[in-house]
């Protein structure tokens, strides 16, 4: 049975819902109000009346949401007949697209629709892509917008999954970023560039039975919700409806709830008030809350559990600087920040925090107590920073919406040794990436001895190892012996594994059965290992997809993953969160939460202490710059007649600062961090929209009694 004793009333009022048939309900506040909490017991509740689980229907922002459901359902010991359908929209529309694939595959127009689909995810989108545009690229297309291929190809699936996802057709989506543009004339040559590009993957989708999320979304949409006979089935499975952050919903997704409700047994949708940070992906929070005229009820939620008065003072003071409503006090909201940190170098910010973060984690009374932000987490800070904590014993742990495979270093060292073992591959590793791979494959060799061992064993001319016979004695003697075995080693069991295996098998073995072994690594390290479960995971969804995508033989599957990867393929699996300061312990165990804002945002848990990195940069201001699209002309808000001006572009980038920053002050409970330096990476003076809305603390601000020590500076 649910625990509903510790829940508040209007909680309690959540849960209790369950029995009242026909009855939706619409709950909205901000986060930190207990919503999801009461949301997880109402399923509880509605599995311990004898509701089955097959037909209820429990939609989520993303798949790591479910974590907390399933945790709430084991509390319950509801038995094992009680597993929640959890999914997302698109978890949904993949499932019902597959199930129903002999009715929609012809009219959605595939060519082969008695054979089954292979379905695309994020990385392999992004290959078949690269394939298309790879000719367009050649004579000359998207030339002058200094992109790299991988920025390109990014925002042309953008492109796709954003007409998808606010119910456009190619055509549409063409039309409205040409008439919404603003610029130089010859700029519209890239939207309608784009919009062949878009229309070419969509068609060597259909020719070869690929399903990636445009096309998933958009049979989902067309050819299941919007048919009589085929929605019929969604709407006598799915009793009992609950939703959770409607407001990150698409117009799509509004649409299918709109037509769920009418006939549902029960619903309740849950909205965060000032969420939606999802707007770059289609997420229409507008619509989400227009939909609370469609419930029979609906239920304010405005105490946080989480944050006080000042966090809230603090939010209303920076939307007020950014432009919002006037006439408001914000005395409170100096009490809000705990600390001021502004060196005037980087480095000595990230010093700073980490010696903060030190002194905070003794006093926390929580798991979750401590989360470092910023705008973007480029390799630098990110290094820094994580190095820094490393070095001061502080577990941590790593949000990112999306990971590039080519950004861990042990990723480029193993595929640097599957080129060396497969030199029919042509893909010609440089002697730095093969003393990178030597370095980090070979234990108790460091980076000069590395790069001695690649300049002697490395064969341009065959693009593989020589033996170490080749090594004469002074470097066998600079390299030492056990060192010279190894490689030895190394080398005998590439050259004995070329073949024909998938890469996947490749690289799976060669970790286990020698990488991973005593001689090569004395100290078990967790953190390879994940890492080598994540790029095997990301080479067996290639090797599963490589026919549909006309990769017929080992040597092209092999050539093309790499060369995908080299190119900065991004995978939405992040990369593991598992550091070298966490071995052996649980995440939810780790004090730091190292983010972007929005991962942090969209996954990461209510904390007591917040470190804004960077608040004097402009990138808490900035909006990604996407000379190919525009998110927020395709949503069904936006007149597709008007232009977008610099001043839209302003008035938006107001109102998402603002609300981040409401979003942050309502997932922290004791105090907030402002951390800066004076100087950038490239030596410029730091001065953001966000450091300028918070001036007026500078005179109202008092350090509390646990930071007396470390005084404010602004």
């Amino acid at each position: 049975m649910p625990h509903t004793g510790t829940l508040t009333p209007d909680q309690r009022a959540i849960v209790e819902a369950a029995s009242d048939q026909g009855q939706s309900v619409f709950v909205h506040g901000p986060a930190g109000t207990g919503k999801t909490t009461a949301l997880q017991q109402r399923l509880t509740a509605l599995l311990a009346a004898g509701i089955p689980s097959y037909s209820v229907l429990t939609l989520l922002p993303d798949p790591g949401s479910a974590e907390g459901y399933h945790a709430a359902l084991g509390e319950a010991q509801l038995g094992p007949y009680s597993d929640p359908h959890l999914t997302t929209l698109a978890g949904l529309a993949r499932e019902v697209v597959t199930l129903l694939w002999p009715l929609v595959a012809r009219p959605a127009g595939f060519a082969a629709p008695h054979k089954p689909p292979v379905l695309l995810s994020y990385d392999l989108a992004q290959v078949q892509m690269r394939r298309v545009i790879a000719p367009m690229l050649a004579k000359g297309a998207f030339q002058g917008l200094r992109m790299r291929p991988q920025q390109v190809l990014s925002q042309l699936l953008d492109n796709l999954n954003r007409a998808a996802l606010n119910g456009l057709t190619l055509d549409e989506m063409e039309e409205r970023l040409v008439r919404t543009w603003n610029g130089h004339a010859s700029h519209i040559r890239y939207f309608r560039q784009a919009a062949d590009a878009a229309r070419r993957f969509r068609q060597s989708c259909l020719e070869a039975n690929l399903l990636d999320l445009s096309l998933v979304i958009d049979v989902f949409h067309r050819h299941i919700v919007h048919d009589s006979t085929l929605s019929q089935y969604l709407a006598e499975r799915f009793r009992h409806l609950l939703v959770d952050n409607l407001e990150e919903m698409p117009p799509v997704g509004i649409q299918f709830l709109q037509g769920m409700l009418p006939g549902a047994d029960s619903a309740v949708l849950i909205y965060d008030e000032g969420g939606g940070y999802r707007r770059y992906l289609a997420a229409d929070p507008q619509s989400g809350w227009a939909l609370r005229k469609d419930c029979d009820r609906t239920l304010a939620m405005p105490r946080s559990l989480v944050s006080g008065a000042c966090m809230e003072a603090l939010a209303r003071l920076v939307q007020r600087r950014l432009g919002g409503p006037a006439g408001l006090t914000y005395s409170e909201a100096a009490e809000a920040v705990t600390q001021v940190i502004k060196p005037r170098y980087r480095q000595e910010m990230i010093r700073e925090v980490v010696s903060l973060a030190e002194s905070l984690i003794p006093s926390a009374t929580s798991s979750d107590q401590i989360a470092m932000v910023a705008p973007y987490l480029d390799g630098a800070l990110l290094h820094s920073l994580t190095t820094g904590l490393t070095n001061a014993n502080i577990p941590f742990r790593l949000l990112r919406r999306r990971s590039s495979l080519r950004d861990e270093p042990l990723v480029r060292a193993w595929l640097t040794l599957a080129a060396l073992a497969h030199p029919d591959w042509t893909v010609a590793p440089s002697a730095y990436e093969v003393a990178e791979a030597l370095a980090l494959a070979v234990g108790q060799l460091d980076w000069p001895r590395a790069r001695l061992a690649a300049r002697r064993l490395y064969d341009n001319s065959t693009h593989g190892l020589r033996p170490t016979d080749n090594l004469t004695d002074t470097d066998k003697a600079r390299l030492g012996m056990p060192v010279v075995e190894r490689i030895g080693e190394l080398q005998g069991w590439l050259d004995r594994s070329v073949g024909t295996q998938p890469l996947d098998h490749f690289l799976g073995h060669l970790f286990s059965d020698l990488l991973s072994t005593r001689r090569f690594q004395p100290q078990p390290d967790i953190r390879a290992a994940a890492v080598c479960d994540w790029l095997v995971n990301a080479a067996r969804r290639f090797h599963r997809a490589a026919a549909a995508l006309g990769m017929d033989d080992p040597h092209r599957e092999g050539q093309e993953f790499i060369a995908s990867i080299r190119d900065g393929l991004v995978t939405a699996i992040p990369a593991p969160e598992l550091t070298a300061s966490q071995a052996g312990e649980a995440l939810s165990d780790t004090p730091v939460i190292v983010a972007t804002v929005y991962a942090y945002l969209l996954s990461g848990p209510a904390v007591q202490y917040q470190v804004w990195l960077e608040a004097g940069a402009t990138g808490w201001w900035e909006i990604p710059r996407q000379p190919l699209s525009n998110a927020f002309v395709l949503t069904p808000h936006w007149d597709p007649t008007r232009q977008w001006t610099e001043a839209d572009s302003f008035a938006v980038r107001n109102e998402l600062l603002a609300g981040l920053v409401r979003g942050l002050c309502s997932r922290c409970s004791k105090g907030i961090v402002l951390a800066s330096s004076e100087l950038d990476r490239r030596g410029e003076r730091q001065d953001g929209p966000l450091w300028r809305a918070l001036a007026p603390l500078q005179s109202l601000w008092k350090p509390r009694a646990a930071f007396d020590s470390a005084p404010a500076v602004w």
